[in-house]
């Protein structure tokens, strides 16, 4: 049916797990076009455009969903995401803590806001956040890269066998990553 806003935004879900992220987007605008205000079909499209690296766009789309349901977890989520890869860092910080407030048992602000405060050097409240996501999720390879870089930059003299310790926890989840850093600090370390 070609008045089936569902379909086509179903359609453009199968295309993105297929990995043809612009055709998926096709069928996205159709589906908005057809029913502008649905929640969902603008947090799929956003989500499309993140995938392509069109972070404007995609937080037109995630605002968008957020003035529609502000309370929904993912309206406020991928909005804080989308802020990040803008690198404005304060807007991604609100929108974080928003879906924090939401929701405070998934990791993904608590990792986002590590990641904001390790680029912005403080150390501190860095490893504070990605405490909390490990805390909640063990088993993400991304959450000890990170630590290991914070103490990697931290001062304290400890900090440094706490980072090799995650870094092999990582290599173990298989992060490719992980061994980089660890050949590289190894090898620094020869010098």
């Amino acid at each position: 049916d070609p008045k089936n806003a569902d379909a086509y935004n179903f359609r453009g879900d199968a295309k993105i797990w297929l990995q043809d992220t612009l055709s998926g987007i096709r069928d996205f605008d159709t589906s908005i076009l057809l029913k502008p205000d649905n929640f969902y079909f603008r947090i799929d499209r956003g989500y499309a455009y993140l995938d392509l690296d069109s972070n404007n766009m995609a937080l037109k789309d995630f605002k968008y969903a957020y003035q529609l349901n502000p309370k929904k977890y993912d309206a406020s989520f991928y909005t804080g995401v989308a802020y990040f890869y803008l690198e404005e860092y304060d807007s991604s910080h609100a929108y974080l803590n928003k879906a924090t407030d939401i929701d405070s048992t998934v990791s993904n602000p608590y990792y986002y806001r590590a990641r904001i405060n390790y680029i912005e050097d403080n150390y501190n409240s860095a490893l504070a956040e990605i405490n909390s996501a490990i805390k909640l999720v063990t088993e993400k390879a991304q959450y000890y890269v990170l630590r290991a870089k914070i103490y990697m930059f931290n001062e304290s003299e400890y900090d440094d066998d706490m980072a090799i310790e995650d870094l092999n926890k990582a290599i173990k989840m298989g992060s490719e990553e992980a061994k980089e850093l660890l050949a590289e600090y190894f090898s620094e370390g020869d010098a």
